[in-house]
């Protein structure tokens, strides 16, 4: 693969993105509040990797090719430290902010209480739980997979195709506000 395709397979999952993102509104609103919405969300993701699938198969490449790997026991052990490290700096930024600015943090939890309040309406919490991890999974695919290699043949290097890629999976957040 070259850096034009790079380019283009990374508009692509742009699109694809904004594409499964509409469907995913459409069917919401055709339903009425029928189906709960993180199943629609799980048909986002059900879009976005079978659209994942055909963009391989048009480049001769296959779900390997993505380069995501079984963690090793050593791999776990880090992302428990990475997460407690997170965790961390999550809590003193959100004490911080709570003190300096306390009408920021409490306008932010009420707009994540709606938006949960949304997410998990009519859903038994082994769903919720299920549909997270499927997110999770398809979110990863798609930013630490399919852009990420595709960010790293366009740039070349290590820390430009990671911010660029990182910079791409906020932006798929920003609904969760600055504090998200």
């Amino acid at each position: 693969m070259n850096r034009a395709q790079a380019f283009i397979d990374i508009l692509l999952a742009l699109a694809l993105t904004i594409l499964a993102g509409v469907v995913a509104g459409i069917v919401a609103q055709a339903t009425m509040g029928s189906i709960p919405f993180m199943l629609i969300l799980a048909l986002q993701g059900v879009i976005i990797l079978v659209g994942i699938d055909i963009l391989l198969r048009l480049r001769g490449e296959g779900w390997a090719d993505l380069r995501l790997r079984t963690p090793s026991s050593q791999h776990l052990l880090e992302g428990l430290q990475a997460l407690a490290i997170a965790f961390a700096v999550n809590f003193v930024l959100n004490l911080l902010a709570h003190i300096l600015a306390p009408s920021l943090i409490e306008g932010h939890q009420e707009r994540l209480t709606g938006v949960a309040d949304i997410l998990g309406d009519g859903l038994p919490l082994a769903g919720i739980l299920l549909v997270m991890l499927f997110i999770g999974f398809y979110e990863e695919v798609l930013a630490r997979g399919f852009l990420l290699r595709r960010c790293e043949i366009l740039l070349g290097g290590v820390w430009g195709p990671v911010i660029i890629s990182s910079i791409l999976f906020g932006l798929g957040h920003m609904y969760q506000g600055l504090w998200g």
